[in-house]
């Protein structure tokens, strides 16, 4: 610890370095600028938009009466003939034609191909 001591210059050669030196002026300058009246202003009227395209967006729009065009009374007309043919239809009961076979019938089947 004492070698790093040694190789570190004295408080007192700092110093005396510093006023040996000659420094240039700086001026200060400030990065973080507050806002003004006229960007306040700005702001507000930014938020009272807002507010204001917020109240437009519950206004209800009335909508015209357009009467239907042919093709609106076609496929209306078509919608309400298959409602009707769905309504007529009969119920039926499924019938099995294809019967899979029972046990005393596969055991034929056996003897039948062991001959």
């Amino acid at each position: 610890m004492s070698e790093t001591r040694d190789r570190l210059p004295s408080i007192e050669a700092l110093q005396a370095e510093l006023k040996t030196q000659k420094l240039n002026h700086v001026e200060v300058t400030e990065k973080q600028v507050l806002p003004n009246a006229q960007d306040i202003a700005q702001e507000k009227l930014i938020q009272d938009i807002e507010k204001g395209s917020e109240s437009l967006n519950k206004v209800t729009v009335n909508e015209k009466q357009v009467l239907p065009n042919a093709q609106d009374i076609a496929q209306e007309k078509l919608i309400q003939d298959i409602e009707k043919g769905s309504e007529s239809l009969h119920k039926v009961t499924t019938v099995e034609k294809n019967v899979l076979p029972s046990k005393s019938d596969i055991e034929l089947e056996k003897k039948e191909l062991g001959k």
